[in-house]
């Protein structure tokens, strides 16, 4: 029993990266800004339109699946597959329940 439940968690979807997603491209790193500089990189440096820094379904995660989800939806994910450090770390300070690269481990 314990074989199977070890395989089922091992099976289980994963929040791999901080991410974000800009005009369709999506572009990864250890943390948010890790990603961002991912992104600026991959634009030679370039302009990125600040309307879409402000856009909550710019900046989310990767997940195990290879799906882009937002900080809602990573912040389930990462619950079921308990990836949060501590109980303590599950809530952010405002009660939210987004998720945040910091609040994470492997």
């Amino acid at each position: 029993m314990e074989r199977f439940l070890k395989k089922a968690e091992a099976t289980k979807e994963r929040i791999l990266d901080a991410a974000v997603r800009y005009k369709g491209e999506i572009y990864t790193g250890a943390s948010h800004g890790h990603a961002v500089g991912a992104l600026k990189k991959a634009l030679g440096g370039g302009y990125i339109q600040k309307e879409l820094l402000i856009d909550p379904e710019w900046d989310g995660f990767v997940t195990s699946s290879g799906r882009f989800v937002n900080r809602k939806e990573a912040w389930l994910i990462a619950r079921d597959a308990r990836q949060f450090p501590s109980q303590t770390d599950i809530s952010n300070k405002d009660g939210e329940k987004m998720l945040y690269s910091e609040k994470l481990r492997g």
